[in-house]
């Protein structure tokens, strides 16, 4: 909405931000390990999400990849 993307603008003083319309829940931390959520938090209670802690260097290596190759393709939120 209109309000989300001028409190992202203010955000991205400070990180950059970047507008997708897929959905997907993870984290790469420290460029190899991987936290990824298995079920849409929209169709289950907060307390019954279930995630994944991946240490595996393959696994996150690729995914880490998937996901610099995705982000170039994103639009930065200044463009919104």
């Amino acid at each position: 909405t209109k309000d989300i993307v001028k409190h992202l603008k203010e955000l991205s003083k400070i990180a950059e931000i970047r507008h997708t319309d897929y959905k997907s829940r993870f984290c790469i931390a420290d460029d190899d390990k991987v936290l990824f959520m298995l079920i849409d938090d929209k169709d289950v209670h907060e307390g019954y999400d279930v995630g994944v802690w991946a240490d595996t260097k393959l696994f996150n290596a690729t995914l880490k990849a998937l996901f610099e190759t995705s982000w170039e393709k994103m639009k930065p939120i200044s463009k919104l």
